[in-house]
């Protein structure tokens, strides 16, 4: 069995016999980008030069009836203004652009939003029992905490939480078995990881991310742990509504405000600079040692469902719907019925200083 096919085995399986008839890309794959004059590929985002998009697609007719370079086509019936990325909104978002003080009407107006929403159909949380286990397992003071925090990023993915998680704890402890399962449930696409050095530096593609993984705080050195502090201070937080992308050979443009900061160390003591009276890290410590591999993390939200009933041990519920109408799925489980979510806004209720 094929490798893709063990880890999805809800894919429709297709022999080696079988004649897939595909459909070929056309004008409605494509929207005119303006200010840069480029071309928006809307199955993956990416932006084509009109020399690729001519030679690609067939060449349509105008109103008089005479054959015309496809690029001059989606200039003239199918252009954007802007592009952003925002979550929660659709494709096409008429008769508004985006500023840095953010959203103003304008009508006749069209700004692209970049944001790919997630593909993974929700399933059944009673089968959410040996990630939640986990979670008790590696931070058992905080678990609630991060969980709800989780749930919020794919609940409400267009809303900002104003502070950071912090996930310490020795190596191979668990901390990427806690935030792989997640990675699906709000979109691979819409995860990023980054190293502490890069956030310093110029290109930020980074920020369009529902979570922004910053991985091992470490190794800055004295001068740089303070000045990754304060440049990070406006990615975990808002104000800024809206931040102001740079990527390499684009223009720059705005998109929300709304990126979920996770940073994880391995070090308690010379990894990630907190002043005192900080409100925008909720950090949580894990006191084990290398977790032993008694859960399938990597395989176990994809295989068959075997049911795992699990009480929650919190005030919250892990099913928002009756029982009667939740159907299981062998490709998601949990987030989406996490329960109660805190306030948006909410700051750390207590933070320790690493």
């Amino acid at each position: 069995m094929p490798e893709h096919d063990k880890l999805w085995p809800d894919l429709p399986q297709i022999s080696d016999d079988t004649v897939v008839e595909l459909d070929a890309i056309s004008l409605d794959d494509f929207l005119a980008h303006m200010p840069d004059h480029k071309y928006i590929f809307k199955p993956t985002r990416d932006l084509w030069p009109a020399t690729s998009v001519d030679a690609r697609l067939e060449w349509p007719e105008d109103p008089d009836g005479k054959r015309i370079k496809p690029s001059r086509w989606l200039d003239a019936y199918a252009a954007v203004e802007q592009m952003t990325w925002a979550p929660g909104l659709p494709m096409t978002i008429e008769n508004k652009l985006i500023d840095t003080g953010g959203w103003i009407d304008h009508y006749g107006c069209t700004c692209f939003n970049l944001y790919r929403p997630p593909t993974l159909k929700h399933g059944d949380p009673d089968q959410a029992g040996p990630w939640i286990e986990h979670v008790e397992k590696v931070y058992p003071d905080d678990a609630e905490h991060i969980t709800r925090w989780l749930a919020h990023r794919v609940q409400r993915p267009a809303e900002k939480l104003n502070h950071a998680l912090v996930l310490g704890g020795k190596h191979g402890t668990g901390k990427d078995t806690l935030i792989e399962p997640v990675k699906y449930a709000v979109g691979p696409w819409n995860c990023h990881e980054v190293n502490p050095g890069a956030m310093l530096g110029r290109f930020n593609g980074f920020v369009k991310s529902v979570i922004l993984r910053v991985n091992e705080a470490r190794d800055l050195g004295d001068v740089d742990r303070f000045k990754f502090y304060d440049h990070t201070k406006a990615l975990i937080a808002a104000p800024p509504d809206v931040i102001r992308v740079d990527e390499k050979h684009l223009r720059e443009y705005p998109v929300p405000n709304v990126c979920g900061v996770i940073i994880t160390t391995n070090h308690k003591s010379d990894g990630l600079y907190l002043p005192a009276d900080d409100r925008r890290h909720f950090v949580a410590w894990s006191e084990l040692d290398t977790l032993p591999h008694t859960l399938p993390a990597w395989t176990w939200p994809t295989s068959t469902p075997k049911h795992h009933h699990r009480k929650p041990t919190h005030s919250g519920t892990l099913s928002m719907r009756p029982a009667h109408q939740r159907k299981a799925n062998s490709r998601t489980f949990w987030i989406n019925c996490a329960g109660p979510l805190p306030s948006p806004k909410m700051t750390s209720p207590h933070v320790h200083a690493i």
